[in-house]
């Protein structure tokens, strides 16, 4: 409840976490009728907290609802719900994510390094590609000062073999483009997604 961003997400994975901790309180053990009315009134404090940061960002973004989450983790695992619904309902991110390692591993770049300006953090995982800078998302490349100079040193001291840039963004990132547009080429685009390549690295390729 501490973060600076109203995303409810954050909290899934503090749940089990805090179930433990309340099922292993001695408190229950106790007839110390004083700590049972303390640690409920610090329930509903905490509960008042999560709910006044996070209640409207339930309702701008439905698929962050814990309960309708873990219902539909649910309905997936037991067979009711297909995989591709199960997909979308995370707002087709999944398919995306699909599609541009498959156009990466087509291009002969499995494993290779990659810088994307998206909100697909998760191609980093899905395809065993290497990052190098330290952001992942063009959420917090834009909102941290200073993010968007320390990408683009970390890209000239160690440039990507593909930067992927994406319509979807947070924001644009104008210099990124410029430096996309001297050094690398395109190898496809498809939908809000455009795919790029290095030109040194492509010419490596030929002359070996």
């Amino acid at each position: 409840t501490s973060s600076s961003f109203p995303f409810p997400h954050y909290l899934q994975q503090a749940v089990p976490a805090l179930a433990l901790c309340v099922a292993a309180a001695p408190i229950w053990a106790d007839e110390d009728d004083a700590g049972k009315l303390a640690l409920g009134v610090g329930a509903v404090l905490v509960v008042a907290v999560v709910f006044g940061q996070f209640a409207f960002a339930f309702e701008d973004r439905r698929q962050l609802d814990p309960i309708d989450y873990y219902r539909t983790f649910a309905s997936h695992r037991y067979g009711t719900m297909s995989d591709l619904d199960y997909e979308y309902y995370f707002d087709g991110n999944v398919i995306t994510v699909r599609d541009v390692v498959a156009s990466i591993d087509a291009d002969g770049g499995s494993h290779a390094s990659l810088y994307t300006w998206s909100e697909l953090p998760w191609l980093y995982a899905a395809g065993s590609f290497t990052n190098p800078t330290r952001y992942y998302t063009s959420f917090l490349g834009e909102v941290i000062p200073g993010a968007k100079a320390e990408i683009l040193r970390d890209l000239d001291a160690r440039p990507p073999a593909y930067i992927l840039v994406s319509d979807d963004t947070f924001a644009p990132f104008g210099e990124l483009e410029r430096l996309v547009d001297q050094h690398y080429e395109i190898v496809t685009q498809h939908n809000d997604w455009r795919l790029y390549r290095r030109l040194a690295d492509k010419t490596a390729d030929a002359g070996s």
